[in-house]
């Protein structure tokens, strides 16, 4: 990309944001599906931000033609996303207290995705975004650890984690139950079916039964 670049920029944002409204209308980044339309959009961009009079000629936007070929660019834009609101986040949460667990949920549900491309960057820059050594500073385990409920927020992800655990076991309980009723008293055939208590599959005794009570059918 052609473009002036200052610490954090738009054009990155912009590039990213236009990217997914073609991935939306088109309901797939499937290269071969994406790569013409955005190969158009491109050359319109391209028309638009070329033309002399194009008003910002200091810090002009271009399409970035690489989109296509990342295959993780939802996890970039979700990174570089997170990297521009970090000095929003850094300056507010003093000033607000009451936002503070708002924003630890926002910062912590960004930990995976930071490791991620802190793995991904330390084996290859090929595969690395460009943006990265920007953002590497602001991990978010290390930014947490500045938030005022800090410790709250820890307990309260635990507390529910432990209740999410428990209703699974408990459920899965239910389900192994309603199975061993189900085949309560069964057994498995040399073929791998079930058995019932006499030896018969349980589609004999159905057939059975139906046959019987064809005999006094009177209709």
């Amino acid at each position: 990309m052609g473009n002036e670049r200052n610490e954090y920029n738009d054009c990155i944002l912009l590039n990213y944001w236009v990217y997914s409204r073609l991935v939306n209308i088109f309901q797939s980044d499937d290269a071969s599906i994406i790569a013409g339309p955005f190969a158009i959009l491109q050359r319109i961009w391209h028309d638009i931000v070329e033309k002399p009079s194009y008003k910002p000629r200091n810090n002009k936007c271009f399409p970035d033609g690489t989109l296509v070929t990342q295959k993780d660019w939802r996890e970039r834009k979700a990174l570089y996303d997170y990297c521009v609101n970090y000095d929003t986040i850094k300056k507010t949460i003093p000033s607000y207290e009451k936002i503070c667990p708002e924003y630890w949920s926002y910062v912590d549900s960004h930990t995976s995705l930071f490791e991620y491309f802190k793995t991904r960057c330390s084996k290859t820059n090929d595969q690395c975004p460009e943006f990265y050594n920007n953002c590497k500073q602001y991990d978010p385990k290390e930014f947490l650890l500045t938030f005022s409920c800090n410790e709250q927020m820890k307990q309260k992800k635990a507390d529910t984690l432990a209740k999410a655990r428990q209703a699974l076991q408990s459920s899965t309980a239910d389900v192994q139950e309603q199975i061993s009723r189900i085949t309560g008293g069964s057994e498995v055939s040399a073929g791998g079916s079930l058995l019932t208590s006499d030896g018969s599959h349980p589609v004999e005794k159905t057939e059975l039964l139906d046959l019987n009570y064809s005999k006094y059918n009177l209709d």
